[in-house]
């Protein structure tokens, strides 16, 4: 009996531990969800902030780095499904708006259109492209236009009832700015935020990889180039950085050809909104500005293509030579 009793103690011992490790367990994945939604709204209201900074008078922000953000945070860390996620993102829109002095009639409307321009990338994500975009698919670069399309489109179907409400613009010109400034941003901000590196590997392969004193040559004219389109001021340079985001791409990762091609892209939409808005003849028009924003939109997307382009080929390669040279 003694040997039985034992048994049992054992048994019952094991199920006692095996029920605190489940509860251990329950207790780590709240607490790493509520992490989560902590810094999704944290970056949230922080890019909202940014975006609402560069807010022309009675426009709409030229810079929105908000929605992208978001798109790419609940793809990549897997919230793109949680209800919970979504009203927190709410809620740190509302209060980045209410800060700046919004109403909350108008906050709310602003905040309903980033949703639905959220919403509407997660879900093509989620339905075509397994919830993320890999970057080391040769498809990539079309998931991303698609993904900034559609998102874009979205966000714009809530600028034709905003515009004519708050910045006395009309339904077609309020679809059209909404929907191209959403695209130029998704396009600049996307290939960074799904191209950065999160293993400790990756990062231990991009800061041996890229961050030496040989490699800086194309960064540095790039940020020169870029400096100067700043300092000359004029619209028909917005195209120089071109020359060397391209020779990045062929040297760099595609992470740091992204991060190079958004800060091109920052300067130059930060430069057409100064003109814009203080009404020089060549974008007195709105018509001229969303042509040079989507402009912009196109710069970047060159770079990031070929970047895609090469990597892809550069693994294919490798994964050749392997397989050749290693062949029973």
């Amino acid at each position: 009996d003694q040997p039985r009793s034992r048994g049992l103690g054992d048994v019952y011992k094991r199920q006692k531990q095996g029920n605190n490790d489940i509860h251990n367990e329950s207790q780590d994945a709240r607490t790493g969800f509520l992490l989560q939604l902590v810094i999704l709204s944290a970056l949230v209201f922080a890019f909202s902030l940014i975006g609402i900074w560069s807010r022309p008078i009675g426009a709409l922000a030229a810079l929105w780095p908000a929605n992208a953000v978001l798109l790419a945070y609940l793809t990549r860390v897997g919230l793109s499904k949680s209800v919970t996620a979504y009203l927190f993102s709410w809620l740190s829109f509302i209060a980045a708006d209410m800060v700046t002095g919004s109403s909350f009639a108008m906050a709310s409307l602003l905040t309903l259109g980033n949703l639905m321009s959220v919403g509407a990338g997660v879900l093509y994500l989620n339905l075509c492209s397994q919830g993320r975009i890999d970057l080391s698919d040769r498809s990539a670069m079309f998931h991303i236009i698609l993904t900034a399309l559609i998102a874009a489109n979205a966000g714009g179907l809530m600028g034709m009832f905003a515009s004519p409400l708050f910045f006395d613009d009309t339904v077609l010109t309020g679809y059209l700015h909404w929907s191209v400034t959403e695209f130029v941003n998704y396009i600049a901000f996307l290939p960074v935020l799904f191209a950065i590196p999160i293993t400790r590997v990756d990062r231990m392969r991009f800061w041996q990889r890229e961050i030496s004193f040989r490699h800086s040559l194309p960064g540095l004219i790039t940020i020169l180039l870029t400096l100067l389109v700043i300092n000359l001021n004029n619209l028909n340079a917005l195209v120089l950085p071109l020359l060397g985001l391209l020779w990045c791409a062929f040297v760099y990762s595609t992470f740091s050809t992204a991060v190079l091609t958004l800060f091109y892209c920052l300067q130059a939409l930060l430069i057409v909104s100064g003109i814009f808005s203080i009404g020089v003849e060549d974008l007195a028009n709105w018509v001229d500005l969303m042509l040079v924003r989507a402009s912009i939109s196109a710069v970047a997307l060159v770079p990031i293509a070929v970047s895609l382009y090469i990597q892809t080929t550069r693994s294919n390669v490798e994964e050749l030579s392997y397989s050749v040279n290693h062949k029973p």
